[in-house]
């Protein structure tokens, strides 16, 4: 799916593009590629004065900065956004490595062309249609020295977007023989699936031999569900692997009757999600769940083995919402009354981050 986005800012520049090269290490910048990330009580007094830095939107002479190197897992948009902001006062801008792992500021360049990154003073950073796996550089300031604006802790928020299809995974544990693994494929329009000369398929890997999960619900709307059955004797000790989406002869349309791309732009970690059908027993840990779909604007599903009261919480520990959900249940909450930004949903011994976004 592509995505058109229309930004609209006014510039402030600050600093100016003519300095004496003052580099500024970068090789203990904190590495997130997980998302959502949030860094808490940030203040740039601990980092250094930028006088000079590669590229354009170079000299910063009125602050001390800080970085931070992010990963991104696939093609999306990145949003970091700062807590607590102070007009004139602080500003977050992206870089790009010159090399693979860059010790100072000399092999960081601004990153020019994108309408979400500027040279200026503001609390949010945008960057649109950015490529799978690409690494930027975020400088971060929240205080100008020369005018004693700002100056405050603030909390630095990591945000990541992958265009879709992206898939939601199964939870870690081991499966045995005549378990599900249910998988979730996550659009961000409604689609209907036509399995009148076929089954939609999900390739997945359980060890060495390739199965398919075979498309079961959700025809109408954002979230497709496919499941793959444990047969006995399969075995994967180091994780299972999710290949590619098959139209099996079936088609996935969108509302406006066009095939759908079915090249998924982003895969979760499967690493821990285990196959021994040789065991008696499962080793699930049944107290973990799944919510989706997530981003979400209006509405969020809890799935859950264990059953159970669950909360919706606030980054500041409010209790928005509670509700009970049976073991086996997937329990719809309406969340549209919420403001765009980070929640959790909570069990009595597991959480989930929810992000709202409008």
């Amino acid at each position: 799916m592509k995505k058109i986005t229309l930004i609209i800012i006014t510039l402030f520049f600050v600093g100016n593009t003519s300095f004496s090269q003052t580099n500024i290490n970068v090789a203990s910048a904190t590495t997130i590629s997980a998302f959502p990330h949030i860094e808490y009580d940030q203040n740039s007094n601990a980092g250094t004065l930028a006088t000079g830095m590669n590229g354009s939107c170079s000299s910063i002479p009125c602050c001390n900065v800080l970085f931070y190197r992010v990963q991104v897992p696939a093609q999306g948009d990145l949003t970091v956004t700062m807590d607590n902001y102070t007009d004139l006062a602080g500003s977050i801008i992206a870089y790009t490595p010159d090399v693979p792992n860059p010790t100072n500021t000399s092999q960081l360049t601004y990153v020019s062309g994108q309408s979400g990154n500027f040279c200026g003073f503001r609390d949010t950073l945008t960057l649109i249609n950015i490529a799978k796996n690409s690494v930027y550089y975020i400088l971060f300031f929240n205080e100008n020295q020369q005018s004693s604006l700002g100056g405050g802790n603030t909390n630095l928020n990591f945000n990541f977007e992958a265009y879709s299809p992206t898939i939601t995974a199964p939870v870690d544990g081991t499966y045995t023989a005549n378990q599900d693994l249910d998988f979730i494929l996550n659009f961000d329009e409604n689609i209907i699936v036509n399995t009148t000369s076929g089954t939609p398929e999900l390739a997945i890997t359980i060890g060495a031999t390739t199965r398919q999960a075979t498309y079961q619900s959700g025809s109408g709307s954002k979230n497709l569900i496919f499941k793959y059955t444990i047969q006995t004797n399969e075995i994967d000790s180091d994780g299972i692997t999710i290949g590619t989406l098959n139209a099996n002869g079936g088609t996935l349309k969108d509302e406006l009757n066009i095939d759908v791309d079915l090249t998924i732009n982003y895969t979760p970690d499967t690493s821990a999600i285990l196959v021994d059908a040789t065991l008696g027993t499962s080793t699930i840990d049944i107290s973990k769940f799944s919510i989706y779909p997530n981003p979400t604007n209006k509405q969020v599903t809890i799935k859950s083995n264990l059953g159970g009261n669950f909360k919706l919480i606030s980054t500041v520990g409010k209790t928005i919402k509670t509700v009970n959900v049976q073991p086996y249940e997937e329990k719809t909450i309406d969340v549209s009354h919420l403001s765009t930004g980070l929640y959790f949903i909570k069990s009595d011994n597991y959480s989930e981050k929810l992000i709202i976004k409008k």
